[in-house]
């Protein structure tokens, strides 16, 4: 019954860590799950230092399992893993040093990168030392003063020159965090990239002006437009006032003209004359 198992676990002939099988016995034999764990498990602490997966197989059987080559090759791979042997470790360390794969620049585009330098604008070239400097003379005046009556005079006087080192007239000089002083040339002149931003805000400003001057012609001209308006409509209102007026007379007007004709033709002018009186 065990030629079978012991020859297939043997074909394998794949060493076990011995170290593995005997501190973790217990928990091997509980996860193989065998009948009798008891016997396995110190069968497992048995084994000796070179053992391999066929010994292993012979202790799963005689615990009872049915799968013993099934499981001894489950063990085996766990131990492995906990366990490396130095077959292993080397193996690992060689795919762990293996140089990163890196990828060569195309000899155009070498050639391309070595050949372009980064544009900037407005390039200035920053200069130190005595080549920010220039070489100026000042003289001043020392006399000796001498105090005769409680008055001082000033006798033995003495131009004397002193040598001294400015900023350059055609150089702006600072300090850089170093201490150190540095400079500039200066841009005293206009340039084309001047001259260009110059006219922009020259049109800019122009057209601004315009612009207000526009708007406030038409403003004006819309204040003109209501005020003319508002005077027509006033005087149509009086037109209309005195059109009403005058009709108004013009009906009351025929009354009065028969009530003079009938006057005259009594030979009385007075409205208020009694035509009946005899």
């Amino acid at each position: 019954m065990r030629l079978l198992p012991l020859f297939s676990a043997g074909a394998l002939a794949v060493s076990v860590p011995q170290p593995c099988l005997s501190s973790n016995a217990a928990a091997l034999a509980q996860r193989a799950n065998c009948p009798d764990q008891a016997h396995l498990t110190s069968c497992l602490q048995s084994l000796p230092r070179a053992a391999e997966i066929d010994d292993v197989s012979e202790c799963l059987l005689a615990a009872g399992c049915a799968d013993a080559v099934q499981q001894a090759d489950i063990l085996a791979k766990e131990c492995a893993l906990l366990f490396p042997t130095n077959a292993d470790l080397r193996r690992k360390r060689a795919v762990v040093d293996e140089p990163a794969a890196t990828f060569a620049p195309r000899d155009a585009d070498a050639a391309y990168l070595a050949g372009t330098s980064i544009p900037t604008l407005f390039p200035r070239t920053a200069m130190k030392g005595e080549e920010c400097f220039t070489v100026k003379d000042t003289k001043t005046k020392e006399c000796q003063t001498v105090t005769n009556g409680g008055v001082e005079t000033e006798t033995d006087c003495s131009t004397i020159t002193t040598t001294t080192s400015v900023c350059a007239e055609d150089k702006t000089c600072s300090l850089d965090k170093s201490g150190h002083t540095v400079c500039m040339n200066l841009q005293n002149s206009l340039d084309a990239a001047g001259i260009v931003i110059a006219i922009v805000f020259g049109v800019l400003a122009i057209s601004g002006v315009g612009t207000l001057t526009f708007l406030c012609c038409k403003d004006r001209k819309e204040q003109k437009r209501l005020l003319a308006k508002a005077e027509a409509t006033a005087l149509v209102r009086a037109a209309t006032k005195k059109k009403k007026a005058d009709e108004a007379r013009e009906q009351r007007a025929p009354l009065m003209a028969q009530q003079r004709a009938r006057d005259a033709s009594t030979g009385s002018t007075d409205p208020f004359a009694d035509r009946n009186r005899s």
